[in-house]
């Protein structure tokens, strides 16, 4: 079904990210996309500290926070503690959600064990959390919208399907 896609309004940009002081004419603050975390903590940590983060940058996180890598609980903790930040759901997110709600109506298929761990671990504050990520962010001052994988190039944004802002390549 097309329209159906959860996407983030400019004035919901605005409130997570909160007025930045402009000099010159710019904006101070850097907007810092990151994607494909998978459960990496340490390598999180790590590249947020190459950067030179310190909580007065916009930080995007474009997905898949879960998946593969061994912490994805954690990461999914400390995203979520981390100032001026939006989350994009990706798909092994999609994929938990899914499985959840799955089971929650007896159906029970395999899942891989990074996933199982979310999915049977994850507190309930971080579900909703996990459940309310937008499929999309328009960043108008980039002229760019932001999604997990990627549009059909012809269709308008509100057109796509989520499996494809969510799946395709």
């Amino acid at each position: 079904q097309r329209g159906n896609n959860i996407a983030m309004s400019k004035e919901t940009c605005d409130a997570a990210f909160g007025e930045s002081e402009l000099v010159g004419g710019r904006n101070m603050k850097r907007t810092i996309v990151i994607g494909d975390v998978h459960g990496c903590l340490q390598e999180l940590h790590q590249l947020l500290e190459k950067l030179g983060y310190d909580g007065t940058d916009r930080l995007i996180f474009v997905g898949d926070l879960v998946g593969k890598g061994p912490d994805g609980i954690k990461v999914v903790q400390f995203v979520r503690s981390l100032p001026n930040t939006v989350v994009i759901r990706g798909n092994h997110e999609q994929f938990c959600i899914d499985y959840r709600n799955n089971l929650k109506q007896g159906i029970v298929r395999g899942i891989i064990p990074t996933h199982k761990e979310i999915v049977y671990d994850l507190d309930e504050d971080s579900w909703t959390w996990l459940e309310n990520l937008p499929l999309s962010i328009t960043l108008e001052e980039y002229n760019a919208i932001v999604v997990h994988a990627g549009m059909v190039p012809h269709l308008s944004l509100e057109s796509n399907v989520a499996f494809d802002l969510l799946n395709i390549r």
